[in-house]
């Protein structure tokens, strides 16, 4: 998974791949995991947040947060406690 956020592949893609991955080493065939993802879909609906999650984070990196993150640690770094409370 880690090469794959390295190499800035879609996040979506490099977690179901490493999901995927890993069905496999543990002997799952890919229909089952299919199956497996469709039945906790059906059972547990939070696996729409995990979805939903994955897709906003998508979106944001795509737009720029993690620039934007940047460009405001830069000028936080002259920011004391002071200067904080003050804002």
């Amino acid at each position: 998974m880690i090469p794959g956020f390295v190499l800035r592949l879609n996040t979506a893609l490099v977690v179901v791949g490493a999901g995927f991955a890993t069905a496999l080493l543990a002997g799952i065939e890919p229909v089952a995991t299919l199956e497996l993802i469709g039945s906790a879909f059906v059972r547990n609906r939070y696996l729409v947040l995990f979805l939903l999650t994955l897709s906003v984070i998508t979106l944001l990196e795509r737009n720029g947060l993690r620039a934007h993150a940047q460009a405001v640690i830069v000028r936080l770094r002259g920011a004391t406690a002071e200067r904080l409370l003050l804002v």
